[in-house]
């Protein structure tokens, strides 16, 4: 079995195990690239558990043809 290196979708460049942004050729860094870096990346900021409490919300009602708010 050959062994085949893994490559960007985007920019067909190779993504090897270091972190680095491959450029597309037009010059400019490679979205995708960009994005797996930043996926990669360890937070920087520490995180905390949220404790969420468990209380009942209550239905919002709709009048006629409002809309509902947004994000419900």
């Amino acid at each position: 079995m050959a062994d085949h290196e893994t490559v960007c979708f985007t920019c067909s460049c190779p993504v090897g195990s270091d972190p680095f942004e491959n450029r597309l050729p037009s010059g400019e860094a490679c979205p995708t690239c960009r994005e797996r870096i930043l996926d990669e990346a360890p937070s920087l900021l520490p995180r905390t558990p949220i404790e969420i409490e468990d209380e009942a919300q209550e239905p919002v009602a709709l009048d006629g043809d409002d809309e509902p708010p947004i994000g419900a």
